[in-house]
């Protein structure tokens, strides 16, 4: 009779029986015991005690044919011979191949180590220039005088600059108003697109500005670059809804945009105190960075060269972050103002600095007057501050006092200070408004005050369309203003629906349209 294993399911050559009935090898079934003393069948308990040995014949194995003989004997001796040397030969060939393994990893390693260790001693060498670098550059605006790099203006320019004048403001007079909307259409404005153009991890769209240099005449014609948290800049086609370029580069936040009329050069503020500039298809886009107490205070000038842009030129006059850009109505010059209060004036072509002003009160905004002569400063002391470009003369400031109106731009008495500002095309009137919310509008001619209006409180941004007939007022809503009469404002519709602060607002040609940023991400058109 043969028996089977329970466990291993082969004849056992030691049988046994234990007491639930089955049979085992007594060298597996006691070392199963030593681990778990229950019966692998059943599961019952089971010890090597109640194990019982059972007595079998024994079946004695025949020899094989082949070893039945000498001859045999020896071939079945070569055969075996044979299978050790090939298996001998086959585990040489591993353990070559295995050592050849082994030699290429530590050589590789050691390639890697040697690797690591020349990056590290070239990193510990690169931080040590770095802050080599960093004391030399200390130094040299402890004793650094940019005024010995202002160039200023010569007679010839100021020339220019004042027959230019007399040219716009001829201009100006002849222009045909009869294009524009009126009031009842601009009240029935309403929420056209709402896009979603930069990085959701920094939400945020800070500014927005339509590329002029297109001489749009409609929405169909319209584009338009805006700058976000995200630090990057997009120029967008507002008829089409898509986006045609994205130019990244910049760690900081993009806070201002203007475009160049002329020349398809656009300049755009955002905040690592630097200034890139860069031919896109449409032109010339110029960036400013500031971010408060950055060390990084260089503007650089890109352009397009074929498929890269390239930096043209490195300006290095400002030391503090850079909060505003505006552009003189020659097309020539560039201004820019620091969160230090300084503002300096530069040539776009060359990037040379013609006048630095510094010890001056500090302003959140900065424009140039339509004529190109002078530029006025929303103070935060609540002046406004004047200064006269050709001699880059500080003239006496403009208050409400001495307009002969009291009680204008102030909060529980106190002076609030100006916000923003912004210029009526017909070069007359100025409008500026406070942190309390309270609009002026001011005659520059007589330098008083001729209309004021109460709006939202913490306003961000105020501008006059390109007929001067309205305006924008921008805060958690967007609030436009009809001029009917120069001493009478008309609230003719509140663009709502914004989920954060408006932080900049664009009027379209011929007012066919609003744009407006917000921190919700958004670019929102109305129409």
């Amino acid at each position: 009779m043969t028996f089977l294993c329970t466990i291993s399911g082969v004849q056992p050559q030691e049988p046994c029986l234990s007491k639930t009935g089955y049979i085992f090898e007594r060298r597996l079934i006691e070392k199963h015991l030593e681990e778990s003393p229950v019966c692998p069948a059943t599961g019952e308990p089971l010890t090597p005690q109640d194990l019982i040995n059972i007595k079998t014949d024994v079946v004695t194995k025949p020899r094989p044919v082949t070893a039945s003989s000498i001859p045999g004997l020896l071939s079945l001796l070569q055969s075996e011979w044979d299978a050790l040397a090939l298996e001998t030969h086959n585990m040489r060939s591993h353990v070559d191949e295995v050592r050849k393994q082994l030699s290429y990893s530590l050589y590789q390693h050691d390639a890697a180590t040697r690797v690591i260790a020349r990056l590290i001693k070239q990193r510990d060498s690169a931080l040590q220039e770095v802050e080599a670098l960093k004391q030399q550059l200390l130094l040299f605006r402890t004793n650094y005088d940019v005024n010995s790099l202002e160039t200023e203006f010569d007679k010839d320019t100021m020339v220019r600059l004042q027959d230019l004048a007399k040219v716009l403001l001829s201009e100006r007079k002849k222009r045909d108003l009869s294009g524009y909307l009126d009031a009842e259409a601009f009240s029935k404005f309403k929420c056209a697109g709402e896009f979603r153009l930069h990085s959701s991890t920094k939400p945020g769209v800070l500014c927005v500005a339509l590329d002029k240099s297109k001489n749009a005449q409609s929405l169909e014609e319209s584009f338009c670059f805006t700058g976000g948290n995200d630090g990057s800049v997009v120029y967008f086609d507002l008829f089409n809804q898509k986006t045609v370029h994205t130019l990244n580069g910049h760690m900081k936040p993009v806070n201002t945009v203007v475009t160049h009329p002329l020349d398809n050069i656009a300049l755009s503020g955002i905040t690592v105190l630097s200034y890139r500039a860069c031919l896109i298809p449409s032109g010339v886009l110029i960036i400013g960075d500031n971010f408060l107490g950055s060390d990084d205070s260089t503007i650089r000038v890109w352009r397009e060269f074929e498929t890269e842009f390239k930096c043209t030129y490195v300006l290095k006059h400002h030391k503090t972050s850079i909060k505003n850009l505006a552009m003189h109505p020659s097309g020539e010059y560039l201004l820019s103002l620091s969160s230090d209060g300084v503002w300096g004036l530069c040539n776009i072509d060359s990037g040379k600095v013609i006048k630095m002003h510094r010890n001056v009160p500090k302003c959140n905004a900065l424009k140039i007057h339509p004529d190109g002569l002078v530029c006025i400063g929303a103070a935060t002391n609540g002046t406004l501050q004047v200064w006269d470009i050709r001699d880059s003369t500080l003239k006496d400031p403009i208050t409400t006092s001495s307009a002969g109106v009291n009680g204008v731009s102030t909060a529980n008495g106190v002076s609030s200070a100006w916000v923003d500002l912004d210029f009526n095309e017909n070069g007359y009137y100025l409008v500026s408004v406070s942190e309390a919310g309270e609009l002026v509008l001011w005659d520059l001619r007589k330098q008083t005050v001729i209309n004021t209006f109460s709006c939202n409180v913490n306003p961000t941004r105020v501008k006059f369309d390109q007929s001067g007939l309205y305006m924008g007022v921008s805060s958690t809503k967007v609030e436009v203003l009809y001029m009917k009469e120069k001493s009478k404002f008309e609230l003719v519709h509140t663009l709502e629906g914004h989920n954060a602060n408006v932080t900049d607002l664009e009027f379209g040609p011929y007012s066919k349209f609003l744009l407006t940023t917000c921190l919700d991400k958004s670019l929102r058109l109305y129409n």
